[in-house]
């Protein structure tokens, strides 16, 4: 891999930022990455929520439930990286893993969002009832899980609430308004707070940029199990990742493991490099209770 500060030379010259502003201001539809038939030698099982596709990808046996909520700002579908990284839990890490193509915007609101996320997990609960559920999102799909799983800690009617949550770059804020946001966004070679702000906007329609709902950093943090959140030092979400470990730790029935990777970038786990196998290890790990240990280039931090 090159060099973070090469990297974000190349990103620079060929423009990264910019063409991911476009791409969230004009987002692409009907990809169709994650349909049953992409996913080769496994057993994927499609179905529907009011309109929405699913589908459910095992591999024959699993030791964890994984509901997956992909990134791309609320309103991008999710790309074949991230079915690269379903298709990595499941073969090398006995996973099964359901993908919720869940409502974007511009079209749908939080609201929307919401509403279909938590009946596909209802639905997928009473069909595998003997399963331990795990929340994993990245990135926006981080920030959905951690604000679905707060309304679930809050009103234990609406869902059950998953074994356990892993967080993976997650953006915790629409609205961007950390301090130190603006030196990390320098670092950050593919995110610009200008893109973000824009996106959170269309997602949050008529909710507060800082309702809970569309920004989890500023719920309240108690009852939510265990929670591993991984980042990069080199992403515009690095301090509110910071933030968020420090408030779920100093909360009641909740704990977590910040794992911080060296030199990372946003998102590099659906990303095709070696950091990307171990985060998918670390995960492995944490979901089936085993200790965690540090490695090279990456730091655990849990207080």
């Amino acid at each position: 891999m090159l060099p973070i500060d090469r990297l974000s030379k190349v990103a620079k010259f060929l423009h990264i930022k910019g063409f991911v502003k476009r791409t969230i201001e004009k987002p692409k539809r009907g990809t169709k990455h994650f349909e049953p038939k992409k996913f080769k030698n496994l057993n994927a099982v499609g179905f529907d929520i009011d309109g929405f596709a699913c589908v459910t990808v095992d591999g024959g046996v699993s030791t964890a439930h994984a509901v997956f909520l992909h990134g791309g700002a609320y309103v991008s579908e999710g790309l074949i990286l991230h079915r690269a990284f379903m298709e990595k839990l499941v073969k090398n890490h006995a996973f099964r893993v359901t993908y919720i193509d869940y409502p974007l915007a511009p079209e749908h609101s939080v609201k929307k969002t919401h509403d279909v996320v938590l009946k596909a997990y209802r639905y997928l609960a009473e069909k595998y009832p003997m399963d331990k559920f795990v929340f994993l999102g990245d990135s926006a799909g981080g920030g959905l899980a951690l604000s679905l799983l707060q309304r679930i800690a809050a009103d234990k009617n609406l869902a059950p609430k998953p074994d356990k949550t892993v967080l993976l770059s997650p953006w915790l804020d629409i609205t961007v308004s950390n301090p130190d946001a603006a030196e990390f966004e320098k670092k950050d070679p593919t995110l610009s707070k200008e893109a973000l702000v824009f996106a959170g906007r269309e997602y949050a329609k008529e909710t507060d940029g800082r309702d809970p709902l569309v920004s989890p950093i500023f719920g309240k943090m108690e009852d939510l199990g265990e929670v591993l959140v991984t980042v990069g030092t080199h992403e515009l979400f690095y301090p509110d990742c910071e933030l968020l470990k420090e408030k779920i730790a100093a909360a009641k029935g909740s704990e977590v493991v910040l794992a911080v990777f060296e030199n990372m970038f946003h998102d590099f786990p659906m990303t095709p490099l070696k950091e990307s196998d171990v985060a998918a290890e670390l995960i492995s790990k944490f979901v089936a209770g085993e200790e965690l240990a540090p490695t090279e280039g990456v730091v655990l931090e849990s207080e």
